[in-house]
């Protein structure tokens, strides 16, 4: 015997699923888009936190930030040069 109660949270869970794997979706192109605008900043300007970019962030928090991105972005210049065997 099924009960109508056991029918409707099988349908919400399915339904909450669907909407929880289109967010997924939706954040993970977000954070790719992310992603690659600051591998592009990167890119362009040859590591693009220095210095006086640093002194030039007025918020903290994003100053931070900005440090972060470029060592994250330097990191993976040197595994690549380790793999590569340059070191």
């Amino acid at each position: 015997e099924i009960w109508l109660g056991d029918w409707s949270s099988d349908v919400c869970s399915s339904d909450l699923y669907q909407k929880e794997r289109m967010m997924a979706v939706e954040i993970n192109e977000e954070l790719r888009r992310i992603y690659n605008e600051c591998r592009r900043l990167d890119q362009e300007y040859n590591g693009f936190v220095s210095g006086k970019l640093i002194e030039k962030i007025e918020n903290d928090e994003e100053r931070r930030f900005a440090v972060h991105i470029s060592n994250f972005f330097l990191a993976e210049k040197q595994r690549e040069l380790i793999e590569k065997g340059v070191f």
